[in-house]
């Protein structure tokens, strides 16, 4: 029986086989270079650490110099494995340049992860702001858009890539009110990886993208609280927590797996596939 090479981040950070759940680590990436955006988030900061457990090289973002410098401490990387990027995701010529200066520092990019995102207002449609509904499509379509655009110029001209986008399974239904900006951006973020699929595989480049539902980090206490006020977050929670047959929010681990896989070459043959991240909810 073929076993894969694919060891998964435990919900410590540590590496461990996905059979005997030893501590381990991998060379399955090694000298492949990551470039993820968001990285010093709970998903991204997640990914950052499993694919330098595997052997990445890694390039990137946030908009904190000092979370940056935080996230390269905590992962005991050298200067030659790590290269930060303190920019705006809405910045096309911001992204253009971090693309750049990755593919200066280590001489290509195999991988770029998409996962930069931003809540929104948690605010009934009638009483958005238009500001407020652009401030999250700036961040979670154009940063995406950006990414794609300069990252498949790169891999087009390598000849090899993989790209994976952070959605939402809010994109697959209606994300119960009172979410539309972040709804309607995830929507387009499927669209941008579906379209952007079926014209990178052409040349040799897969672009995929995971779906997360719940998960366990500071977007979703945000949530809560804008759902059930500072009285009623533990109350939100539970009542979200009911919707979910495996009765739990992810874990921001959960994700990185799901990203490392789609990325990996053991993903070789899936390409704008959307994995649904969510204990179940989606078929409840």
């Amino acid at each position: 029986m073929h076993r894969s090479v694919f060891l998964r981040l435990c919900a410590d950070g540590a590496g461990c086989d996905s059979m005997s759940g030893e501590s381990q680590e991998s060379g399955m990436m090694k000298d492949k270079v990551v470039l993820i955006t968001g990285a010093t988030g709970g998903i991204g900061s997640a990914a950052a650490r499993l694919f330098a457990l595997h052997g990445a090289k890694l390039a990137v973002q946030s908009t904190s110099e000092t979370k940056l410098a935080a996230l390269k401490a905590s992962l005991g990387l050298s200067d030659d494995r790590f290269a930060g990027f303190v920019l705006d995701v809405s910045d096309e010529s911001a992204m253009e340049g971090m693309v750049k200066c990755t593919v200066a520092k280590y001489g290509k990019l195999d991988m770029m992860i998409n996962n930069a995102g931003y809540g929104g207002a948690a605010k009934s449609i009638m009483n958005l702001t238009a500001e407020e509904f652009r401030n999250v499509l700036n961040v979670n379509v154009f940063g995406v858009f950006y990414g794609l655009k300069h990252g498949l110029r790169q891999m087009k001209t390598q000849g090899y890539g993989s790209i994976v986008n952070t959605a939402s399974i809010t994109a697959l239904y209606s994300g119960g009110g009172v979410l539309c900006d972040y709804v309607a951006s995830k929507h387009a973020v499927l669209g941008l990886t579906r379209s952007a699929a079926i014209e990178a595989i052409k040349f040799g480049v897969r672009v995929n993208a995971v779906a997360p539902g719940p998960v366990d980090d500071r977007m979703m206490r945000a949530l809560e609280l804008a759902v059930g006020g500072v009285g009623g977050a533990e109350a939100a929670r539970k009542e979200l927590v009911k919707n979910i047959p495996d009765k739990r929010y992810a874990t921001t681990e959960d994700i990185a797996n799901g990203i490392f896989f789609l990325a990996s070459d053991e993903a070789s043959h899936i390409v704008g596939f959307v994995l649904a991240i969510d204990g179940g909810e989606l078929i409840a």
